[in-house]
C-alpha cells in the first residue's frame, strides 16, 4: 500500500491510495500526503523556472500546454495541502 510516489504514473493513481487510507495508520496517512505535496512542489519550482523561457520560444498551443500543466499541478498541490490540513484536525478533534 505505501509504494513510493515516484513508481505511480499520475497524481489520479494517488488520489486512488487516499481511498483506502482507512486500512493505514495515521502516521503513515502524513507520510504519504506530505511526500505528494513535496513531490508537487519540486515539480511546480522546475516548471516555474523554465515558464520564462518557454513563453519566449513556444507556440500559442505550447504555451497553453504548458501552462495547463503547471495550473494542474498547482490545483493538485492545494487539494492535497488542504486534505492534509483537514486531516490533521480532524485528529485533533478525535482527542
Amino acid at each position: 500500500m505505501i509504494s513510493p510516489i515516484e513508481d505511480i504514473q499520475s497524481y489520479e493513481q494517488i488520489l486512488g491510495k487516499v481511498f483506502f487510507f482507512r486500512y493505514m495508520e495515521e502516521h503513515e496517512i502524513i507520510t504519504i500526503l506530505t511526500n505528494i505535496i513535496e513531490n508537487l512542489n519540486r515539480k511546480i519550482d522546475d516548471y516555474n523556472q523554465v515558464k520564462s523561457n518557454i513563453f519566449e520560444v513556444a507556440e500559442r498551443h505550447e504555451y497553453s500546454t504548458f501552462s495547463y500543466g503547471l495550473d494542474y499541478l498547482v490545483f493538485t498541490r492545494n487539494w492535497y495541502q488542504n486534505y492534509l490540513s483537514e486531516y490533521r484536525a480532524s485528529l485533533v478533534s478525535q482527542d
